[in-house]
């Protein structure tokens, strides 16, 4: 479905599951969106949201302040995750963290970060074969879902609705 995320077109409580990937930190008004999916799941349905953790993505740069990412509004961190979610109207909130398993995280010793290297390509240094190459090698098994740290990438939260 594509829609105005300011104002989405799901019916209340029509779904048992939402699923929002890479999409809040995006956002001018990520608490009025989140209350809005919340609003649309059934009770006791699940909300899923992942987002990149602040804490990896803008090292050093505070909450609310603009990330390193120049198409992000704003990034966030686990505790700020679980309070967006419990303030939409979530119970039992829990929080995993994505993390590189051993081939991507070698890959990465080796040539460098890939996000820097691809916003770097977006920002004007160019799209080569060889970044061509390496996110095109990139697969599922190339990540894992751990308990959520101050190390892990992207933070995916999964609360309840009330």
């Amino acid at each position: 479905m594509r829609a105005n995320l300011a104002l989405l077109p799901i019916a209340a409580q029509s779904a048992s599951l939402v699923v929002s990937l890479q999409v809040i930190e995006h956002l001018w008004d990520v608490r009025s969106f989140l209350t809005q999916l919340c609003a649309a799941v059934v009770p006791g349905g699940r909300i899923v949201i992942s987002t990149p953790n602040r804490l990896t993505f803008s090292p050093g740069v505070a909450r609310g302040e603009k990330p390193l990412n120049p198409f992000h509004v704003e990034e966030f961190d686990r505790e700020q995750l679980l309070d967006l979610l419990h303030d939409a109207g979530c119970v039992d909130v829990q929080v995993f963290g994505l993390v590189h398993a051993d081939a991507l995280a070698h890959d990465e010793r080796a040539n460098g970060s890939i996000v820097d290297a691809q916003i770097a390509a977006i920002m004007g240094a160019g799209w080569n074969d060889e970044l061509t190459e390496r996110v095109a090698a990139v697969t599922t098994s190339d990540f894992a879902i751990v308990a959520a740290d101050d190390e892990c990438l992207d933070l995916i939260a999964v609360g309840v609705r009330e």
